[in-house]
């Protein structure tokens, strides 16, 4: 049985080797993530943002789309929470790897708004399969006055947020002398999107906690 177990494991991994792994060419330069709350109601291009890009099966949608399209200040009149919820909660969507294995490819801002990733070269996502069509969007979040939203497990629920349009994207073969050259994510994929939204103030929080218990002890009296 074991070696039966061993077998099988050995010749998945060779299956898995033999088709590589998906290349993909992820820019963020030819676009912008700008935002909406360096000045309410003006779009702004700056430092402080970080970039991550997720995948799903082809034709796969967004849950956050529901809410907005974060693309104009109009529209960024959602609650981060909110907001949060959906991107977190849709397990269909799972960050993509980095160039280095298993960390999240992951793409500051600069101060127009653009962001590169691997030095504006292609690379070979892990958990990308090459010659599959995938659902991809990127989600973008204000990391904080002095860093302190620097990942995605920190900055959930706690900061403002944007996404991109969901968009088809196909990898290519990591493997072949010379291997094929995968298409750009070029704006005209991604397209341009706004960091935003609404938190409540720590007063307004601090309100409605009062709120809730006075009804608590009202109904307690009762």
């Amino acid at each position: 049985m074991k070696k039966i177990l061993v077998i099988a494991t050995l010749a998945a991994f060779a299956a898995l080797t033999s088709y590589g792994q998906g290349e993909i060419n992820y820019q963020g330069v030819f676009h912008g993530a700008g935002n909406n709350y360096t000045t309410p109601g003006t779009v702004t291009y700056n430092t402080g943002i970080d970039i991550e890009l997720f995948y799903a099966p082809a034709s796969t949608t967004t849950a956050v789309s529901a809410i907005a399209n974060s693309s104009s200040p109009a529209s960024l009149t959602y609650q981060v929470a909110t907001a949060w919820a959906d991107i977190m909660g849709n397990a269909a969507f799972q960050p993509v790897d980095g160039s280095s294995g298993t960390p999240p490819a992951l793409m500051p801002t600069t101060a127009t708004g653009g962001a590169t990733y691997n030095g504006g070269s292609s690379y070979s996502a892990a958990n990308l399969l090459p010659n599959v069509t995938y659902t991809f969007y990127e989600v973008a979040w204000y990391t904080g006055a002095s860093g302190q939203y620097s990942t995605l497990a920190l900055a959930n629920g706690n900061t403002y947020v944007g996404w991109s349009q969901a968009f088809q994207y196909t990898p290519v073969t990591s493997t072949g002398s010379p291997p094929p050259t995968p298409t750009t994510m070029t704006a005209g994929l991604v397209g341009d999107y706004l960091v935003g939204g609404t938190i409540p103030e720590p007063t307004t929080i601090a309100l409605a906690g009062l709120g809730g218990l006075s009804l608590l002890l009202f109904r307690r009296r009762k």
